[in-house]
């Protein structure tokens, strides 16, 4: 796993390579941790929001949006109020595996239409560090099962994940979130860019092991790289620069960005 690039460089990436301007950073309090390089000058609107927040940040950071406890609905009521929308958000959650379900799809119905959600630890390396209880140490949990469980359950949705800092998940918002919900639909691949057949067995396999924490986290270490998708950095600078170059295709007029690298 390639480790020169972290979670903070792939959000950064998107924005310049996109010309986004409003990031939201979504998780508690103990996640996330690179806020501070967040790339301000390119992000002019730069969001955080924090929950099981009973003490201010180490980074001396504003929080924007607090929850003292794990509910974050008054959160939420709060950003809509406001009409607040996001090009990228960085998921990063308490990593049971309800709240992290509950941030995807948070998560989700906050991005502006054409966004990108980053999903951090989708990836973990050891079966020590997806305990479904937190522990002291690595503990990546069941966000890497809340995150597959999600983009199939919601099929079909564009995703890949990006092979570094433990997995970096991009999930972007081609389908708007009361559709998305109509759509929810047994198992299919969700983008033909990527897809080999229409019939997966794979992904049928993880669906059949529901809950079985152990069972799943043994099929997903023999099947990650395809139940993820799973990508290089080179892999998803080419994948997001094509995009990039078709979208504004589309709007009359390209000229190629130059290619961003981490700092």
């Amino acid at each position: 796993m390639s480790k020169s690039w972290t979670k903070a460089d792939v959000v950064n990436t998107l924005g310049a390579l996109n010309g986004w301007r409003r990031y939201l950073e979504f998780g508690a309090l103990t996640t996330g941790g690179q806020y501070s390089e967040i790339d301000r000058g390119q992000f002019t609107t730069c969001h955080r929001l924090s929950y099981l927040c009973l003490r201010p940040p180490e980074d001396g950071l504003p929080v924007d949006f607090q929850s003292d406890g794990i509910d974050i609905a008054d959160c939420i009521r709060r950003i809509d109020e406001r009409r607040l929308r996001y090009d990228v958000i960085l998921v990063d959650p308490w990593h049971s595996y309800e709240a992290s379900v509950r941030d995807l799809a948070a998560g989700y119905y906050l991005l502006a239409e054409g966004g990108a959600m980053i999903v951090h630890d989708c990836l973990p390396t050891g079966e020590d560090q997806v305990t479904p209880e937190f522990h002291r140490g690595l503990w990546c949990g069941l966000t890497y099962k809340a995150y597959l469980d999600f983009v199939i359950k919601y099929s079909p949705l564009d995703y890949y994940t990006i092979d570094t800092d433990f997995g970096c998940g991009l999930i972007r918002r081609t389908v708007p979130p009361k559709e998305l919900l109509r759509r929810a639909a047994p198992p299919r691949p969700p983008s033909p860019r990527t897809a080999k057949t229409e019939h997966d067995p794979l992904v049928e396999q993880w669906t059949s092991l529901g809950h079985d924490h152990a069972a799943a986290f043994r099929f997903f270490r023999l099947h990650f790289r395809h139940l993820l998708r799973l990508r290089t950095t080179d892999e998803f600078l080419g994948i997001e620069r094509d995009a990039t170059a078709n979208a504004a295709i589309r709007r009359g007029g390209w000229q190629a960005p130059p290619t961003p690298r981490p700092r």
